[in-house]
């Protein structure tokens, strides 16, 4: 969750979900990198996926979440509000994004649930963005 709004990722491009950490700066990182973190050994750069999807940084809380993304060479965690539910989802329930806003890495499809619509969030479709200053 962001704010009030549901996102989700495939269950295959999530590791696991850890509680918010402690961050490292990193120098010169684009707006979007909120910083680094130590996860067992190994360096993983943190994105705020709200800078992500044009929304203002997040101010980090502790009741924050640090959802661990892998697509086989690369991992990030992203920041998310909370990381409640784990849904097994009827391929009748998806559809492709509205195209008329564009084509979208981030969005590969929307799934319609009793409470509204959820984005599903493609991750590899964010990490050349993610790890790029944008520029």
């Amino acid at each position: 969750m962001l704010d009030s709004q549901a996102f989700a990722l495939p269950l295959t491009q999530v590791e696991r979900v850890v509680r918010m950490a402690a961050l490292t700066p990193v120098p010169q990182a684009p707006a979007h990198v909120a910083g680094a973190l130590n996860l067992k050994g190994k360096t993983v750069f943190v994105v705020d996926l709200r800078v992500l999807l044009n929304r203002p940084p997040a101010e980090l809380e502790p009741e924050h979440r640090l959802i661990i993304v892998n697509t086989g060479a690369k991992t990030l965690a992203l920041i998310a509000d909370s990381a409640t539910d784990l849904v097994e989802v009827e391929r009748e329930s998806l559809e492709p994004p509205p195209e008329k806003f564009g084509p979208s890495n981030l969005v590969c499809a929307v799934m319609r649930r009793e409470h509204g619509l959820v984005m599903v969030l493609d991750s590899q479709g964010f990490f050349p963005k993610a790890l790029s200053s944008g520029e």
